[in-house]
């Protein structure tokens, strides 16, 4: 999901949540398969969401931007209009 959402950010977050998963694995809170099972489950509907939502809340960020709150294009990244 991270892939789709903040591609610059995946080299970061990706190993992190291998480490976390491990880390289940390791202390006895979860079985290696409901570790995987949640993963990939998590990514499907994390990407099929991303994928949906991202084009009406680039919108619905962009119209908050030019209408009201200059300062919030900064917060997310956007260009005033």
């Amino acid at each position: 999901m991270i892939i789709w959402s903040a591609p610059r950010w995946w080299p970061l977050v990706a190993p992190l949540a291998l480490g976390v998963a491990a880390a289940r694995v390791g202390l006895g809170v979860h079985y290696p398969h409901d570790v995987v099972d949640g993963s990939v489950f998590g990514g499907v509907v994390g990407s099929v969401l991303v994928l949906l939502l991202r084009r009406p809340a680039t919108r619905w960020v962009t119209a908050g931007c030019r209408r009201v709150r200059p300062l919030s294009c900064l917060a997310w990244g956007t260009r005033p209009r």
